[in-house]
């Protein structure tokens, strides 16, 4: 094992290129460079200390700063501070990631020059911008070879592979860490300043309700509407960097509705009525009688072709209104008559994140949910079968994107799909199927069994869609 030169301050001298780490290099590749050109393990690393393995998570160690001393490392390493914080998410203005595992997203053409950016496990970004290469889904193994990594006398001492995916980082026989040509490094600054700028100025949109963009920087959840949304909000407020590869909005962009969270009063029974009503009759003129062929098409169904509806041709706005009444009035409405009824005293009122409101933001939060299980119907419709589920109990949460800020008073900030969009989608897909005097429904068999809790369900006949259910819960 090489011996540790001490400098003149005392601290370790370790075996380092000064020409390194390159713009952006993630904190693991430098780790695992450092073990490399100095032929020693976690526990060593340990012992000289600046990085402080403490339970030898690597989720933690390489997620943030927190387990490192940078200004100590840099000057083992000889180098500027400022080029070892980059190797950290949090000091390139994105949030700590806390919990999360750092499966190493490679970059085959980076791989190749021994370098892993810092912004390769950002969630948002499938491409490598200065290679074009697609980004690989990420390895788990990579993760912990660093802290598991021993060194042994009968090893090649300056190349590091992974078992699992394959990896390598080979420093050759020259101790040199810096591969990266002129003109390549040039382009990382540009690709990732862009990157940075752009999240920065989401960020500077969202305000104070910054942390509500949190989720974006940690485990990436495509088929989370939730994680979607707050995406849809982020590519709306300026397009980011086409390079990266960033996933735009699938479905509509997302707005930002404010409401007061200071401990507000569970609302009395009367005055939940009253709210309802009025959302009611606001959807009924604003969006449902400009679908009242398909309105009346899915009033006069019964129970089995209700479970039978075909996801190309259905009406997403219908479904939504009639499954967000049944949700809030305990009940299908089952004929036209019952449909202008007064819902009954049993309403089941609406909380988000456990906090109700009172009666002047009832209306508020009761559109809000319409919006959701609309939101939800339209974009499961396009790739999937689902199936709506009534909840029989008391009100449940609703379940939108929402952070609580702390200002001049408490609010809570919600991000939900913009309405008007949904009803453009909904308006040209029925228009569709009015043309070609499509039905809603294929009806089953009529030895199906009637689930009380389905409102609605539907499917794709198409040969190449898969139909596994997707629950959503009203």
């Amino acid at each position: 094992m090489r011996k540790m030169r001490e400098g003149a301050d005392g601290t370790a001298r370790l075996t380092w290129d000064v020409r390194a780490p390159a713009p952006f290099e993630s904190a693991w590749n430098i780790l695992i460079k450092i073990q490399l050109l100095n032929a020693i393990g976690s526990e060593e690393i340990q012992r000289i200390g600046g990085v402080n393995l403490g339970e030898a998570d690597p989720h933690r160690l390489f997620h943030s700063s927190a387990g490192w001393d940078v200004p100590y490392i840099a000057s083992c390493l000889h180098v500027d501070s400022a080029r070892i914080r980059t190797a950290f998410m949090e000091h390139l203005g994105f949030p700590r990631r806390e919990g999360e595992k750092y499966a190493v997203r490679h970059c085959p053409d980076c791989s190749a020059l021994n370098y892993h950016c810092t912004l390769f496990n950002l969630p948002l970004i499938s491409r490598c911008p200065w290679h074009g290469k697609d980004l690989t889904q990420g390895c788990e193994r990579c993760g912990w070879l660093p802290i598991r990594w021993r060194w042994r006398a009968n090893a090649d001492l300056l190349r590091w592979a992974c078992p699992d995916c394959g990896h390598v980082i080979d420093l050759g026989g020259n101790l040199t860490v810096k591969c990266i040509p002129a003109e390549t490094e040039e382009a990382v600054r540009t690709h990732c300043r862009q990157m940075l700028n752009w999240w920065s100025k989401v960020q500077k949109a969202t305000g104070d309700a910054s942390s509500l963009l949190n989720p974006l920087a940690y485990e990436a959840r495509p088929f989370d509407y939730e994680w979607m949304w707050r995406l849809n909000w982020a590519t709306g407020v300026c397009a980011p960097p086409a390079e990266w590869g960033v996933v735009p909005p699938t479905l509509s962009a997302g707005v930002l509705v404010r409401l007061p969270g200071e401990g507000l009063p569970q609302c009395n029974s009367r005055e939940c009525l009253k709210a309802h009503r009025l959302v009611r009759k606001s959807i009924f003129r604003r969006f449902i009688s400009g679908h009242a062929e398909c309105f009346s098409e899915l009033m006069a169904m019964g129970p089995f072709e209700r479970i039978s509806l075909d996801c190309s041709a259905i009406c997403t706005l219908c479904v939504a209104f009639l499954s967000w009444r049944a949700a809030h009035e305990r009940r299908l409405p089952s004929s036209e008559r019952q449909a202008d009824q007064m819902p009954s005293p049993r309403l089941r009122g609406v909380t988000l994140s456990g906090i109700s409101s009172n009666g002047q933001y009832d209306a508020m939060l009761s559109f809000l949910n319409f919006v959701r299980i609309w939101a939800q119907i339209e974009e499961q419709s396009s790739v999937s079968a689902f199936r709506i589920i009534a909840l029989r109990g008391e009100s449940e949460p609703m379940l939108i994107p929402h952070v609580v800020v702390n200002g001049a008073r408490e609010q809570v900030v919600c991000v939900i799909p913009r309405a008007a969009d949904l009803f453009e989608i909904a308006t040209k897909r029925c228009a569709k199927r009015r043309s070609g005097d499509v039905p809603m429904a294929h009806p089953v068999g009529w030895n199906t069994v009637i689930d009380g809790k389905v409102l609605f369900a539907a499917r794709h006949h198409q040969p190449h869609y898969r139909n596994s259910y997707h629950h959503i819960y009203v």
